[in-house]
């Protein structure tokens, strides 16, 4: 008789390519923090219509008030309120664990927010001069805000996408933070959150790709 012939088996998968990974809640965070953080417009917009519309700063001029401490006052006041839904959005992205926040360095978001809330205050006192009616006034700035970010996010992910916007796109207000929002969300996505890098315009470029603020 033959020695005993004992046979092993075992299976092997076949080779697979890596699916493509990306980040959904960033898709998402494009749309809905350029909402968020715009969202006070409309209401500081018409608390500076109404003042006039309901002649509480005439008021406050006769009693002696300086315009620049009213301007001063109402500048910090608001800069506090928008400072509170920064902080608001911040702990709570934080906290369900939006990729944009827990892979970028706070520094970068502390600076975009701060230019965007200067910006926003800017904007605001600019276009109350051309309301006498705070109604008005809060529902075209509700139709800024809407606009504006529909506007932005689709140009940016369909004609600016992977190039630099023109000038005239940049120098307004809202479409240059939503870009530069788009920008970050936009890295993010592929699982590359932006770094304080990108405050000096370095840009850093995979497989041709152009990541910049820009």
């Amino acid at each position: 008789a033959g020695r005993p012939v004992s046979i092993s088996t075992s299976t092997q998968g076949q080779p697979q390519r890596a699916l493509i990974s990306f980040d959904l809640s960033s898709i998402a965070g494009i749309f809905m923090y350029g909402f968020l953080l715009s969202l006070l417009l409309p209401v500081f917009l018409a608390s500076l219509v109404a003042d006039k519309e309901e002649r509480v700063l005439l008021m406050m001029q006769l009693s002696g008030l300086r315009m620049s401490v009213y301007w001063l006052v109402t500048y910090v006041f608001d800069l506090f309120l928008y400072l509170l839904v920064c902080l608001a959005v911040y702990i709570t992205s934080y906290l369900f664990s939006m990729r944009l926040f827990t892979q970028s360095p706070w520094t970068l978001l502390l600076v975009v927010m701060l230019v965007w809330g200067h910006a926003l205050i800017a904007m605001c006192c600019l276009l109350a001069t051309l309301f006498s009616r705070a109604r008005t006034a809060s529902v075209v700035g509700y139709l800024i805000v809407i606009v504006a970010v529909g506007v932005s996010n689709l140009l940016n992910s369909s004609v600016f996408l992977g190039m630099t916007p023109p000038l005239w796109y940049m120098i307004v207000p809202p479409l240059a933070f939503y870009r530069v929002w788009f920008v970050l969300e936009d890295a993010c996505i592929d699982l590359d959150c932006l770094q304080v890098d990108a405050l000096y315009n370095v840009r850093r470029r995979e497989e041709g790709e152009d990541n910049g603020l820009i």
